[in-house]
């Protein structure tokens, strides 16, 4: 079988990281997949984390940079193991978002294994309209 279509258009690599999630299937990356959202205001990261729970997870933020990492629970079957697609062991990701964050703001929810992180933008990141006089 010959693949011939790779990327996706329009990707994004925030991290360093193919975005694709045929890439990191061929590449053996356990990277959880993330979505990285943008409003005025605020950046939102979503990412899948199926069979963690919050205690698993850590977040970290300074400045411009978000770090999330954690570990999967060892899986071991009783059977010879035939087929592993599963994410085992730790996992890290890192974002250069391209304005500063309130660190201080950060909220973060986890529910049916997607976390959500919302981080509002530094105050001085904040567009300020100019009145003309």
């Amino acid at each position: 079988m010959t693949f011939t279509h790779f990327a996706v258009p329009g990707e994004r690599k925030l991290d360093g990281q193919s975005t694709s999630p045929l890439l990191r299937s061929l590449t053996g990356h356990q990277s959880p997949a993330v979505n990285i959202g943008e409003t005025d205001s605020a950046y939102r990261i979503t990412v899948d984390l199926p069979g963690l729970s919050k205690e698993d997870i850590n977040i970290d933020v300074q400045g411009r940079t978000v770090s999330i990492h954690g570990a999967y629970p060892e899986t071991s079957l009783d059977d010879r193991s035939l087929v592993e697609e599963r994410p085992q062991g730790t996992f890290a990701r890192t974002f250069q978002l391209p304005l500063p964050v309130n660190g201080n703001a950060v909220t973060a929810s986890f529910d049916k294994g997607v976390l959500e992180i919302t981080l509002p933008k530094a105050e001085e990141s904040k567009v300020k309209r100019i009145a003309i006089s």
